[in-house]
């Protein structure tokens, strides 16, 4: 039997449209055509198969962005910890929307409103102590919609005071992340004790 390659976009057309056996590429459809079996013969079966490998391709596409949103998110929480203990005020502020809030007052800080009174805190804050050392885990995301999304995480700190003694805290943080133009920022950060 001799077989005839024939590619279809957009998938969704060729799902509902094309009565052949499929080649499952997650980058397009591919069809195998027979010269000698009428497409009728075949249609129902290679039908249905067409649009399960359509709801199957849906499922993925949604699945990568949800996975792509979950890196983003803990790469956002990782970089926080980073410029934090590493003192990079400015690219630190930039992991915050225009109008989110940082909540420390579980150390007697905050809650403080937009990216200018984040900054003031941090500008303070940052320079009065040393050898900085975040330590976050478990990060555990749950999305409110396809921009929205929570996230509570566990976190060891440590660090020097102005005193110079050795401080250990032990907490969660629990956050809000917001997603726009393809970027999740934080819209709210809020710190929790054990």
């Amino acid at each position: 039997m001799t077989l005839k390659q024939v590619t279809m976009v957009p998938v969704a057309a060729a799902c509902v449209s094309m009565p052949m056996a499929t080649c499952h590429h997650p980058a397009k459809m591919v069809f195998f055509m027979s010269p000698t079996r009428p497409p009728h013969a075949v249609a129902d079966h290679h039908t249905l198969t067409a649009k399960r490998w359509a709801l199957d391709n849906w499922r993925l596409i949604v699945n990568a962005e949800e996975l792509w949103s979950r890196l983003a998110i803990q790469d956002l929480t990782n970089r926080y910890a980073l410029y934090v203990d590493t003192k990079q005020l400015d690219r630190l502020i930039d992991l915050f929307w225009a109008d989110a809030i940082f909540d420390e007052s579980a150390l007697g800080a905050g809650p403080f409103r937009g990216q200018a009174s984040i900054r003031e805190y941090f500008q303070v804050a940052l320079p009065s102590v040393s050898e900085l050392m975040h330590i976050t885990s478990n990060l555990v995301i749950d999305f409110d919609a396809g921009s929205k999304g929570k996230g509570i995480s566990t976190l060891f700190f440590e660090g020097r005071d102005p005193t110079g003694n050795m401080q250990r805290l032990k907490g969660y943080f629990h956050d809000v992340y917001r997603q726009n133009s393809g970027q999740w920022r934080f819209q709210s950060r809020t710190l929790t004790l054990l």
